[in-house]
C-alpha cells in the first residue's frame, strides 16, 4: 500500500486549472447530468410504449446516445476535475456520442419537417441551424477546454516523473 502511495505525484505538482477550464468542465458536467435525466425520462416513455413521432429503433438509438453522453461525460468531467488524465479519454468518448447525436438529428430532420406548413417548416429549419451552430460552438469550446486540461495534466505528470 505504501508503494502505491509513493507512486502518486506529490500534491504540489498538481496546479489548479485556470478558471475557464474549471468552468468549462463544470458546465459540461451539469449538461451531462441533465442529459442523464432526459435519458431516464425517455426510457420511462419507451417502457410505456410511447415513442413520439419516431420509430422504436430511432427512439432507442437516441436514448442510447443520451446515456453515452451522460455516462462518459459525467465520469470524464469528474475525473478531470480531480486531475486524473483518464478523464480526458472518457470525455473524448462523450464527444463522440455528441457527434453521433448530431448525425442522428440530421437523419431525423426530413421526417420532422415533411408534414409542416411552409412557414413552420422554415421556422423549424432556422431553429435546427441555430441549434446546430450553438452545439458545434459549445463543443468546439469544450474541446479546447479538454486540450488545456490535458496539457496541464501532462505537464504535471512530467514534473512528477522527472522532479
Amino acid at each position: 500500500m505504501n508503494a502505491a502511495l509513493a507512486s502518486l505525484p506529490p500534491a504540489a505538482t498538481v496546479r489548479p486549472y485556470p478558471a475557464l477550464v474549471r468552468a468549462g468542465l463544470s458546465v459540461d458536467l451539469a449538461l451531462c447530468a441533465v442529459m442523464g435525466v432526459l435519458a431516464l425520462a425517455a426510457t420511462v416513455q419507451m417502457l410505456n410504449g410511447r415513442f413520439g413521432d419516431y420509430s422504436s429503433a430511432q427512439a432507442l438509438t437516441g436514448t442510447l446516445i443520451q446515456y453515452g453522453i451522460a455516462s462518459f461525460g459525467i465520469a470524464g468531467n469528474i475525473l478531470l476535475l480531480r486531475h486524473r488524465r483518464s478523464g480526458f479519454w472518457l470525455a473524448c468518448v462523450a464527444l463522440g456520442f455528441v457527434c453521433a447525436g448530431i448525425a442522428l438529428t440530421f437523419t431525423l430532420l426530413p421526417q420532422v419537417v415533411e408534414n409542416l406548413e411552409a412557414e413552420r417548416r422554415m421556422a423549424m429549419l432556422f431553429g435546427f441551424v441555430a441549434t446546430l451552430v450553438g452545439r458545434w460552438l459549445f463543443n468546439l469550446g469544450y474541446a479546447f477546454v479538454l486540450r488545456a486540461a490535458w496539457r496541464q495534466l501532462s505537464g504535471a505528470q512530467e514534473v512528477a516523473a522527472h522532479g
